[in-house]
């Protein structure tokens, strides 16, 4: 279930070509997951624990930046979601592509102040996150 919780922000963006197409109550249950505040406190906890255990901890700049930009990811990620909520299956590329590129603009600006140490673990909680989001939106 935390996974679930962390995979709001970037819920979509690996994952949902390779799914069948979004319906609209699954969009509507993305655009309620968590509010962005929510899902970045998640999401930072999972990371400042993966982050320990390698041994390579966040500064406070670093934590502040990922944390602005998880927000900003999430709240990017409620919009398309509410947006397309009540679209039909011919927009459905359409939300695809903004998700795709609205997590592409969240994973530069987070990797941006990340070391080299500290990345991995980051794309690897976000391939978690991504594909347990789509779990909890859509039982599949």
């Amino acid at each position: 279930m935390r996974l679930a919780l962390l995979a709001f922000c970037l819920l979509l963006g690996a994952c949902a070509p390779r799914q069948a197409p979004f319906t609209p109550s699954d969009w509507a249950a993305l655009a309620d997951v968590l509010s962005a505040q929510e899902y970045a406190e998640t999401f930072m906890d999972e990371l400042d624990d993966r982050l320990d255990d390698a041994d390579a901890d966040l500064t406070g700049d670093q934590a502040d930046a990922v944390y602005d930009a998880l927000v900003a990811g999430a709240e990017r990620h409620r919009a398309i979601a509410l947006r397309y909520r009540d679209a039909g299956p011919g927009d459905q590329a359409a939300a695809e592509a903004e998700l795709v590129a609205s997590s592409a603009q969240t994973d530069a600006a987070v990797e941006a102040v990340l070391t080299p140490v500290q990345t991995p673990i980051y794309r690897q909680l976000q391939v978690e996150a991504r594909a347990a989001l789509v779990r909890e939106v859509t039982g599949r």
